[in-house]
């Protein structure tokens, strides 16, 4: 599924991601053993924030199961997937096909956040949605999370890096090439450099190269 997620339709990648959106991946064994280690570790399945607020430099956390207080919170709420907010891209992002540009999921997998998400090539590159901003894109490439949809888990986890980065250095040198193509072109059609030629010597009945 890695190594050839890219060989996929776009109906199947979208099915894969909604699948793996849907149910995730749970933390490995060994890092739920490092924090369950810990005295007073208490895991609070099936209870989502419904409130919070602070209360006497507290923070006061509202659930299904009741109501809790906490000294301080870390709070890791996962990844928002959107070109238009990163400030690098302000420029181009509204000429950045998006998953929503190229393909409608069926009702009852469509997602949002899916949809939001760039429509990439195999090699990780920003596809244009429109005429007018196909040489603004060009050249710009997507090798991280945001490439997910697109070209699976391949630049958002180790286990992909092995996968992805010979497809991005691909595609990076085959935009090189076509940006050099006249002048590649041109040095294989005007190449005119004898490299061989043979003679014959009749001496010995031996055929010498030279």
């Amino acid at each position: 599924m890695i190594e050839r997620f890219h060989a996929l339709s776009d109906a199947e990648k979208y099915e894969v991601m909604a699948h793996f959106f849907e149910y995730n991946q749970p933390p490995t064994n060994d890092t739920f053993g490092r924090a369950s280690s810990w005295p007073g570790f208490h895991l609070h399945v099936h209870a989502p924030w419904l409130d919070v607020e602070e209360k006497q430099d507290k923070a006061v956390v509202t659930t299904p199961q009741g109501i809790f207080t906490f000294d301080y919170l870390i709070i890791s709420t996962g990844l928002l997937t959107d070109p238009a907010l990163r400030p690098e891209l302000r420029l181009v992002e509204k000429h950045i096909a998006r998953w929503s540009d190229h393909y409608k999921a069926p009702h009852e997998i469509a997602n949002p956040v899916l949809d939001a998400h760039p429509y990439l090539s195999n090699g990780f590159a920003f596809s244009n949605r429109d005429g007018e901003g196909q040489k603004m894109v060009y050249g710009l490439f997507a090798f991280n999370y945001s490439a997910l949809i697109s070209c699976g888990i391949s630049a958002s986890a180790l286990s992909g890096l092995k996968y992805a980065i010979p497809k991005l250095v691909s595609e990076v040198a085959n935009q090189l090439f076509i940006d050099n193509r006249h002048e590649n072109l041109t040095n294989f059609f005007d190449y005119n450099e004898p490299e061989f030629i043979g003679s014959w010597s009749k001496d010995d009945n031996q055929v010498k190269t030279i």
